[in-house]
């Protein structure tokens, strides 16, 4: 408490915004507690009614223990000392491995030597070894012994505690309903581990009339004391070894009390041109940061100033338009169609919130209009402060370099194929037909017309829509119906959006009436501008009808064709 007096003096050097949170917490702390009281700690967690009695021990209420470093580092320098576990969870896993008769060679080596372990690993830090431990799906990538060492934990041993502690199963996060996330089976193991190492720790100081004064997960801050040292330290070792099995060693951690460090902000309070600033951040830190995102939304709302709050708003709507512009899937899905509509969501809103925090939603940006073109790029300018002329859905064809010329001789068997197997060498179905094929990679919407092609078995019919689809247009471009009869007599139709190729694959041979129902909507989906897409479970939306049908069919009377019908 007198470190923290100190601190909220009035010469004291501290910044007047944080010596004023530090006297919130002196208030806060006196008021509630006084001084000298002890703090309770307990397991905070509740599932199905049932209290956790197991894992990381909390602090219930003020403490050091739920302050940032530097803060706690600042109050806590010349008073206390840190004593923490060394590596923690790799040594906590090795022993839980050893008692299932396991081994792995990268705990091994990360337990003998980090530096050559990370090296050998190519990790550019402790943190992304620790990922691998409590990752249930691990990135692409990784060295063979990673692969070893997490299919130990997650394939072998991971059954048998989970046979062994149901328990701590039964509190772990899911994936879904009943189906658990096993990465948070292993954190819990973890920490239920490290809570009972600790918890013996803290005993065998307080045998030895040393004071314990803050408990930090998988260590405990000490009140200053000239007998712990290093000796002390591995009695320690050797007590916890004894009495709990695990095999984690202690250390000193220096409790480094950075004066300048607390006078340092995240980011200056005046950004006169956000656009580069965000170029900047992106340039160190190319991937979507979402905590550099909040710590920005939380400097918003400490600025005074009206303008700097609103440069600081363009740059998260920068920050976030990079992202949102660099993943088509994103454009796709994850923000507000239009200036004037609200969210019209594709997916389930717990799908944003699992990409995108829902407090940050504001910042997206919002798209004037959804377009479909071939010529237009995927996004339009962004105009005012936070809007997208358009989103251009069209992926791109499978074909590359359409404008170019080519001579007719290299593509001379093709339009052979065209115009004597699928044109039966008549020269005006033939010159119909280059039309019909110019009209899909020009125009981007219906051109009013469905190509009929009819003909016995193994005449080569299919290889003209199989061509378009996989080597010109591009199978995203391209839908195959199989079913025509049920397809049409449905009132959904989601398969139809963005597709500029739509193949009925043999139209049934069924009765008159049926038939000619079948030709009515097929014609007006043929001839229609826009199109109402009916998704199950999802509202219509209305979009630009870009369908272009064909029917391959060994049937000759397909539809009820009337002499002006097209």
């Amino acid at each position: 408490m007198d470190v923290l007096k100190d601190l909220t003096k009035k010469h004291s050097g501290v910044p007047q915004d944080i010596k004023k949170r530090l006297k919130d917490y002196q208030n806060l702390f006196n008021l509630l507690y006084g001084e000298g009281k002890e703090t309770v700690y307990s397991f905070t967690n509740k599932k199905r009614n049932q209290e956790k009695r197991f894992g990381r021990l909390y602090a219930t209420s003020t403490s050091l223990q739920g302050m940032k470093k530097d803060f706690r580092s600042a109050l806590a320098a010349g008073v206390l000392q840190d004593i923490d576990m060394v590596a923690a969870a790799p040594s906590i896993f090795k022993t839980i491995l050893s008692v299932y008769n396991l081994n792995s060679k990268a705990l091994d080596l990360y337990l003998e030597n980090r530096d050559e372990a990370l090296s050998k690993y190519k990790l550019k830090e402790k943190s992304n070894f620790l990922s691998v431990i409590f990752t249930k799906h691990p990135p692409q990538g990784l060295h063979p012994e990673l692969m070893e060492m997490h299919k130990t934990l997650y394939n072998v041993a991971y059954p048998q505690i989970a046979a062994d502690y149901p328990v701590i199963v039964q509190f772990s996060k899911e994936c879904s309903a009943s189906v658990v996330n096993k990465g948070s089976a292993m954190a819990n193991v973890f920490q239920a581990a490290e809570s009972i190492i600790l918890m013996e720790a803290i005993e065998f100081f307080r045998e030895r009339d040393i004071a314990p004064s803050v408990l930090c997960f998988d260590g405990v801050m000490l009140v200053k004391n000239e007998r712990v040292n290093e000796q002390l330290l591995e009695e320690l070792h050797q007590h916890t070894v004894q009495q709990t099995g695990f095999d984690v060693k202690w250390a000193e951690k220096p409790i480094v009390h950075n004066h300048t460090t607390l006078q340092e902000k995240d980011f200056p309070d005046h950004c006169d041109d956000p656009k580069a600033f965000v170029a900047e951040v992106l340039k160190r830190e190319p991937s979507y940061d979402q905590e550099w995102v909040f710590k920005v939304e939380h400097h918003i709302g400490r600025l005074k100033d009206k303008d700097d709050q609103e440069n600081y708003k363009e740059v998260l709507k920068c920050y976030m338009g990079e992202f949102c512009r660099k993943d088509l899937y994103v454009g796709k899905y994850y923000f507000r169609t239009s200036i004037h509509d609200p969210w019209l969501l594709k997916v389930p809103g717990e799908t944003v919130g699992m990409t995108i925090h829902h407090l940050l939603g504001q910042y997206m940006p919002q798209v004037k209009t959804r377009i479909f073109d071939f010529h237009k790029p995927t996004w339009g300018e962004q105009s005012g402060k936070c809007f997208i002329e358009h989103f251009n859905a069209f992926p791109g064809c499978a074909a590359t370099n359409l404008g170019c010329h080519v001579e007719r001789d290299e593509v001379a068997p093709y339009l052979d194929y065209i115009l004597q197997v699928i044109c039966s060498n008549r020269e005006t179905e033939y010159t119909y037909v280059l039309k019909w094929m110019q009209e899909l990679f020009t125009s981007s919407k219906a051109n009013g017309v469905v190509l009929c092609i009819t003909g016995l078995e193994g005449t080569g019919k299919g290889f003209f829509y199989q061509t378009l689809s996989e080597h010109l247009l591009g199978k995203e471009l391209c839908l195959t119906l199989n079913n025509a009869d049920q397809f049409l007599a449905q009132t959904f139709n989601s398969e139809l959006e963005k597709k500029s190729l739509v193949l009925f694959d043999e139209m049934p041979a069924v009765g008159f009436k049926q038939r000619r129902s079948m030709f009515d909507k097929l014609k007006n989906m043929t001839m229609d501008d826009k199109i109402i897409i009916n998704e199950k479970s999802m509202r219509r939306d209305v979009a630009k009808n870009m369908n272009n049908f064909m029917i391959n069919s060994n049937n000759e009377a397909i539809l009820p064709l009337t002499a002006p019908g097209r």
